[in-house]
């Protein structure tokens, strides 16, 4: 509960999302469905870490699933104004220099994402690469392939790699 909690609390925390009240039954629920997924793959665990490391996991792929759901598809996305990338790749950044950089390599990376690249190709990109939602996951809910996936994953990083070259 309290690793569902946090994933819930963690992913929703930029969106204009829902009440606390809401947060918490999406961390019921997926917590629920993890327990599900954990006692049908019981046999799979194999001790090579932590039992609670290796249920984390599946909290960590419910919740996502939980929350696209409940908010539906209308996910709000980086805007250029948004300091949410520059916060996440300044983490590691040691001097005023390096986060102003951070900062504008993510402002920048944020609007070719909302300019650029197709609603289709945006909403792989973002499912994919930035939320890390597992691809047969993400096939299954757009009635498509893995691998069409992979190529629409494949031309947005073109662009998007192009776009920061010009930049």
């Amino acid at each position: 509960m309290r690793q569902a909690r946090f994933e819930v609390g963690w992913r929703t925390e930029s969106l204009a999302h829902p009440s606390g009240r809401d947060l918490d039954d999406l961390a019921v629920q997926a917590a629920d469905d993890a327990v599900v997924a954990i006692l049908a793959k019981l046999d799979q665990f194999r001790g090579e870490s932590l039992f609670t490391t290796w249920a984390r996991r599946f909290v960590q792929r419910e919740a996502p699933d939980k929350i696209r759901r409940r908010l539906g598809r209308a996910r709000e996305l980086p805007s250029a104004d948004d300091s949410e990338l520059a916060r996440m790749w300044a983490v590691d950044a040691e001097s005023p220099h390096e986060r102003c950089v951070a900062h504008e390599l993510a402002g920048t990376l944020a609007r070719l994402i909302d300019e650029d690249l197709t609603p289709r190709q945006r909403e792989v990109f973002v499912a994919l690469a930035i939320d890390g939602v597992p691809t047969k996951s993400l096939a299954r809910r757009l009635n498509t392939t893995t691998g069409a996936l992979h190529k629409t994953l494949h031309v947005a990083r073109r662009k998007l790699k192009a776009g920061l070259e010009a930049a």
